[in-house]
């Protein structure tokens, strides 16, 4: 029996929280044993409540990856624990506090910029004092890891898998709108993001006032808690479509958002790899995205979504108007989505991916 305990930094569900909630709801149990550690009242809790697995909360900084204070608290709960290794999402400081305790593996959710001078040399100074493995979970985000300095033989790159969604039935899209007083009539176009600036929700915001001046039936479904929240509120305001939008918080029946959407779009300038993207395909939603590195990655454009250039909301209004009005189009691009997710992101594959990294790293 191989134990690992998952530490996240996360105060808000993000893709490392559905990442852990996946592994959760597939492994092996009579192979390994899973147990968790987030930040006090984090949000993640309540999105693993319900499954069989330990949760600790800790009085660690939230959102914070590098905390040196938390240090002696996190390496106490690792030694505590038992485990064989410690997979860290977002959370340098448990790498470090596992350094002599136990084997270490963090993944890459994000894309990190690499910098130069000063910068680019502590990028390097962090990863050989955090050490241990990583898992990339697409090759840009392999890639950026050695660009960071990473050593590269000890990388794993498991592509990440999602829960399927499943298509749901008229009645089942009309009683998800309605769940988020949304009109059952309504034209959904969602989004299930982290509100923070990566994510670039003002461009989504922009591409809706200018489909909302356009055709009136539309109506916008944002997924997500974060620091640009609030700001997001005041712009939507500002733009004179606050009240078609449903700025729906963290939502922790995922089925039910994708269920109540029409069409699935997201604006991130840049992603590691867009695990919401193949959650949308799941559902049988056709995609509007940017040709951020993730994306481009997974997807082909007006085969498997349609792509759009970051930061160009004209484009975004436009594409989206287009599968509006062309639903054959849609609903080519939703079914070569949905075989895409079957074939390359279902959640036991990634499971089994992630599971023989563990084996891997406890033979070494």
């Amino acid at each position: 029996m191989i134990k690992v305990l998952h530490i996240l930094s996360d105060s808000n569900i993000g893709g490392a929280g559905t990442y852990v909630k996946t592994l959760i709801d597939n492994y092996d149990r009579t192979k390994f044993e899973l147990s968790v550690l987030v930040p006090r009242g984090s949000a993640v809790i309540k999105l693993l409540e319900g499954l069989d697995v330990n949760i600790t909360e800790a009085q660690i900084t939230p959102d914070k990856s590098l905390d040196l204070k938390a240090l002696p608290l996190l390496r106490k709960y690792i030694k505590q624990s038992g485990c064989d290794i410690i997979h860290a999402h977002g959370c340098a400081t448990a790498r470090i506090a596992a350094k002599g305790v136990c084997k270490s593996v963090f993944t890459k959710h994000t894309l990190s910029e690499g910098g130069s001078g000063l910068r680019k040399f502590t990028d390097r100074i962090m990863y050989r004092l955090t050490g241990g493995y990583a898992i990339a979970v697409s090759k840009a985000a392999e890639q950026n890891l050695k660009k960071l300095g990473f050593n590269k033989k000890k990388i794993y790159t498991v592509l990440n898998g999602v829960a399927d969604m499943q298509i749901p039935s008229e009645e089942q899209k009309s009683a998800a709108k309605q769940s988020f007083r949304i009109d059952a009539s309504k034209y959904v176009v969602g989004c299930v993001a982290r509100f923070s600036p990566e994510k670039d929700h003002k461009t989504l915001l922009l591409a809706a006032q200018n489909i909302s001046e356009k055709c009136d039936r539309f109506a916008f479904l944002l997924c997500g808690d974060g620091s640009t929240l609030n700001e997001m509120k005041t712009l939507a305001k500002q733009l004179g479509i606050y009240s078609k939008c449903v700025f729906a918080g963290n939502v922790y029946d995922i089925c039910r958002a994708y269920h109540a959407m029409d069409l699935y779009c997201i604006t991130s300038l840049h992603e590691s790899f867009g695990q919401s993207l193949a959650e949308a395909w799941s559902a049988g939603l056709a995609a509007v995205t940017t040709d951020a590195k993730g994306f481009a990655e997974i997807s082909e454009n007006n085969v498997t979504s349609v792509i759009c250039k970051t930061g160009d909301a004209n484009a975004v209004a436009n594409a989206v108007l287009d599968l509006y009005n062309n639903r054959e189009k849609a609903e080519r691009l939703a079914e070569n989505g949905r075989a895409l997710y079957k074939a390359k992101y279902d959640s036991k594959a990634f499971s089994r991916g992630i599971e023989q990294v563990y084996e891997n790293i406890c033979r070494k």
